[in-house]
């Protein structure tokens, strides 16, 4: 009997899919891709990039470093490093893949071990970012505050903002730190020590100046929150208290609310018995009639809330506005009032004690000797004449002595506009308002790794341990974040030393050994990460009927990650070299240079097989002398010479100066006659142009109104390059697909 049988593929997606995935022979299905791939045996003497920007030049330059575990390997024009000597692949893979950081340890005991994965840890912070962007970075006109820290500023410069909160005391001893975002128009807020940060404003204008909105709510007393800081909107009234006739209290000042039977007039001494007249109580009363009576004044009742309470001369605080509520004895206009008249309001000028000169005292009242002058205080009630004596005029005195005197005047700073922090509820019918915490990022607990790596080795030092980590590409580097320089975004930021530390899987946490193992330098920063984009082949792709493939791809040039699957054939490069005359003694390691002039210079010893005019050579690490001139190579492509005899390259470019950008494409036809025995090569360049009549006169002027890039063939050594010249201060980007075949 027959049996169906069911064979299913592995699958799974693309990003999914890496050299090590599939066996050799095993096939694999991409599920978001719809494309079909089977495992081949990895190779070992070959490299392939997928194309990213400037990938050409990219790659050689790191193969031409330090960081390349190999030298004299080559990245072809396909993006292949071919010929990797045998063993090695793994080597340069890794070498790709990683980089190294040397750190510095403040204690020469503490224990790295080999091989162990060392991790760099960040107290997690809480930050606030302006959620729209700042409207006139010019001009910002603002007040608000930061940590409790009231800044205030008019008219004033995104720049200079940013500046004066940089440099606030208050702000750093916060532990906040004050950036802006990359295109400087938004403004960060950072905590670093991972607390709750509160950002308040004063309106919602000064809100929308740094690009924050704030939402202002309006609360009843009797409702209000302990804690939370409010602003008085209305001061409301006082609270009465409704009393029927018969329970008067003898002195309470009333008004009548409802005569009834009662007479006020006989029983209480009032003016009359209509409602609205107000009398001072003479006896209980009778009949039942009813009055009000103040419970509870407006200022017991913000007092109840947690609103300052009245303050008495002597006591105010300057540069508080207050409103008088009593003059008593004191002369308010010496303390910034225009007059001592109840309910004037006024910015207190000091505390409220007045210095009265000798021949202006009050016999009766009580003063402090200030100044003694030539005054004999004992004339006049003093134990003596000085400086802080206590007494009691008995006379208005003589002379130039001076006295201060404190008055029993009383006056309140519960207005509008007052800020307070409830301690209670509240009551009464007043109104403030408070700010309803969108501009408050709560704490937030716990670290984030900051960087990890594995030790490669570990060499105590005097007093230090100097550390060197092998980390990986997709890994932040290591950062000087504890002791030592360099650690903060400016100089004025808080120390955030202690928001981080370091840690293994045998030494936890080192900033808790005794005495605290912190980092004191680090060296070495991450390069380019190439390593992302190289691998060793071992997947091949089996062309399927579905668009994502190779043609679809070539029909739709663009650029591609990796994890699409999708790898067209487009490149691109950055042409940076521009035609100019230099001294030998200019050349920079590592760049190809054809001789101008021999001079003195011995190029021979720069790299140069001679020092023929013409010769072109690549300049090693000796540096040049001499009076010889060179001209730097700009080298676009170049294959071996051997291989192909026609190129097609076509080719879009933008071509930059300081002021225009020109924008041209156009098709190169390279025609190389070496494979044929023919030493001659030759290239045609066809292409269109944008024409930009930059002068207004309607006439084209190919000198300075087109682009001037120009493209030759060279056969060079074993190599048939195509090189460029373009003008002085002209920078070019080409894309591009080459086309390449042998008769």
């Amino acid at each position: 009997m027959a049996t169906n049988v069911k064979i299913l593929l592995r699958r799974g997606k693309r990003a999914e899919l890496s050299g090590q995935i599939l066996s050799p022979g095993e096939m694999g299905y991409t599920t978001d891709t719809n494309q079909l791939y089977v495992g081949i045996e990895e190779a070992v003497n070959e490299i392939r990039f997928d194309p990213f920007a400037n990938a050409h030049a990219t790659i050689q330059a790191w193969l031409d470093s330090a960081d390349c575990p190999v030298a004299n390997l080559t990245i072809d024009e396909d993006l292949i490093i071919q010929d990797i000597p045998a063993g090695q692949i793994d080597n340069i893979v890794t070498a790709l893949n990683t980089y190294t950081q040397t750190i510095v340890f403040n204690s020469a005991v503490a224990t790295f071990n080999l091989t162990e994965l060392l991790t760099q840890y960040k107290k997690k912070p809480t930050t606030l970012t302006s959620p729209n962007l700042v409207p006139n970075v010019s001009s910002i006109t603002s007040t608000f505050t930061v940590e409790g820290e009231t800044i205030t500023v008019s008219a004033v410069t995104l720049t200079s903002l940013l500046t004066t909160l940089q440099a606030n005391a208050a702000i750093k001893a916060a532990n906040v730190e004050v950036t802006l975002n990359s295109t400087s128009n938004k403004i960060i807020f950072t905590k670093i020590d991972g607390l709750e940060l509160n950002l308040t404003f004063s309106n919602a204008a000064s809100a929308t100046a740094v690009g924050f909105t704030q939402s202002i709510l309006p609360i009843n007393a009797g409702s209000f929150v302990v804690g939370t800081s409010y602003t008085i909107t209305s001061l409301g009234t006082d609270t009465l208290a409704t009393v029927t006739s018969g329970s008067f209290v003898i002195g309470t000042v009333y008004t009548i609310l409802v005569p009834g039977t009662t007479d006020f007039v006989a029983e209480q001494g009032a003016a009359d018995s209509l409602a609205g007249t107000v009398f001072t109580a003479t006896a209980t009363g009778s009949g039942n009639g009813t009055a009000t009576k103040v419970a509870s004044t407006i200022q017991t009742n913000w007092e109840a809330a947690g609103a300052p309470a009245v303050d008495v001369a002597g006591s105010f605080k300057v540069g508080t506005i207050y409103s008088i509520v009593a003059p008593g004895t004191t002369d308010f206009t010496t303390i910034g009032a225009a007059n001592s008249n109840v309910g004037t309001t006024f910015t207190a000028t000091n505390v409220g004690i007045e210095e009265i000169t000798s021949g202006n005292f009050v016999v009766g009242r009580q003063y402090t000797i200030s100044t003694t002058g030539n005054t004999d205080f004992t004339l006049i009630g003093a134990a003596n004449s000085n400086v802080g004596t206590l007494f009691t005029a008995t006379g208005v005195g003589i002379g130039t002595g001076v006295a201060n005197y404190q008055g029993t005047g009383t006056a309140t700073s519960v207005l509008v506009g007052t800020v307070f922090t409830a301690t209670a509820v509240g009551q009464g019918d007043g109104i403030a308002t408070y700010d309803n915490g969108v501009n408050t990022v709560a704490a937030i607990s716990g670290y984030d790794v900051y960087a990890n790596g594995k030790i490669k080795s570990s060499t105590p030092g005097s007093g230090i341990t100097t550390v060197t980590v092998e980390v990986d590409e997709n890994s932040d580097y290591f950062s000087i974040q504890q002791e030592g320089t360099g650690a903060k975004p400016y100089a004025n930021a808080p120390d955030n030393s202690p928001y981080y530390y370091f840690g293994t899987p045998s030494t936890p946490n080192y900033s808790t050994l005794s005495p605290s193992v912190e980092s004191t330098s680090i060296t070495g920063t991450t390069d380019t990460k190439i390593g992302l984009f190289g691998h060793k082949r071992k997947n091949v792709e089996v062309l399927t009927e579905e668009s994502r493939n190779q043609l679809f791809t070539n029909q739709h040039l663009k650029s591609y990650s990796s994890a699409t699957g999708l790898r067209s054939d487009l490149f691109k490069k950055s042409l940076n070299v521009t035609v100019a005359v230099i001294n030998a003694t200019a050349c920079v390691e590592g760049k190809q240079y054809e001789i101008v002039s021999a001079g003195t210079t011995n190029f021979t010893l720069n790299g140069s097989a001679n020092s023929t005019v013409g010769t072109r050579f690549y300049a090693n690490a000796t540096a040049p002398v001499g009076t010889g001139t060179v001209k730097q190579i700009g080298t676009f492509l170049k294959y071996p010479k051997a291989d192909c005899t026609s190129f097609f390259i076509d080719y879009s470019l933008k071509q930059s100066d300081s002021t225009n950008m020109f924008v041209r494409v156009g098709t190169l036809r390279v025609i190389n006659g070496v494979p044929q025995g023919i030493a001659i090569a030759q290239i045609s360049d066809e292409n269109t142009e944008v024409w930009q009549d930059l002068n207004s006169d309607s006439i084209k002027d190919v000198a300075t109104e087109f682009s001037n890039i120009v493209f030759v063939v060279k056969l060079q050594g074993d190599n048939i390059e195509i090189n460029y010249t373009q003008n002085a201060n002209n920078l070019t980007e080409i894309s591009y697909t080459v086309k390449r075949w042998t008769m």
